[in-house]
């Protein structure tokens, strides 16, 4: 009687092929390190909530990082990607933390961030250039506490122009960013409530809204 062999043959470094008599099975490719880290960077930009949401830094702070381990190139192309692909607003935070503008006068500003936004402690977006988020040591706190119209009234025709528009306006931060540990974050908070560039004293719920965007 002749015995049935099983053979595992790998084809190429990205396929494998089993053999049965009579049968040939592909098997499911073996993901590149590209591919990996595009699947983590899909996965993180879902845990960013968004302003007038449960706003956190930590997510930002880890994908920013996420995205400055790429080329320059690669990271461009991500962040085009994820804004055509519905994530407009939290690319727009993450512009905000990747590029600074080359010039002192350039707001990167947006209608549903400004003209329809409620911003704490009686601040507008002149007080905050980089509204929705306000950068303090590098921590990306979220200074709106309301949207009041529809994000999609605002979001361009190819959402990635978006991201070109800081490209050309902006310089890339020198900044590398990293996940950041509890005293990190506390300072940053301690300095951004004890700031002047409120236009009245904060309320509780508005303090309370700042504490929970580091998760203590």
């Amino acid at each position: 009687m002749r015995s049935t062999s099983l053979i595992l043959a790998i084809g190429t470094l990205s396929s494998a092929l089993i053999c049965l008599p009579g049968f040939v099975l592909i098997a499911d490719p073996i993901p590149t390190m590209a591919a990996t880290v595009d699947k983590d960077i899909n996965a993180q930009i879902l845990l960013c909530a968004i302003p007038g949401t449960s706003y956190r830094c930590e997510p930002y702070l880890k994908l920013a990082a996420m995205l400055q381990n790429l080329t320059d190139d690669a990271c461009d192309r991500k962040l085009r990607e994820l804004a055509d692909h519905g994530h407009v607003y939290e690319v727009g935070i993450l512009c905000r933390m990747l590029f600074s503008p080359k010039a002192i006068d350039f707001i990167p500003y947006d209608k549903a961030y400004g003209d329809t936004a409620e911003i704490v402690g009686g601040a507008t977006a002149l007080d905050f250039p980089q509204v929705p988020i306000c950068l303090v040591d590098h921590v990306p706190f979220c200074v709106v506490s309301l949207i009041q119209t529809p994000f999609e009234s605002s979001i361009p025709a190819r959402p990635s122009s978006f991201v070109d528009r800081f490209i050309s306006m902006s310089t890339r931060t020198t900044f590398k960013y990293s996940l950041i540990g509890k005293k990190e974050k506390t300072a940053a908070l301690d300095k951004l409530l004890a700031s002047k560039i409120w236009r009245r004293k904060l309320l509780y719920l508005e303090t309370e809204f700042f504490v929970k965007q580091v998760g203590q």
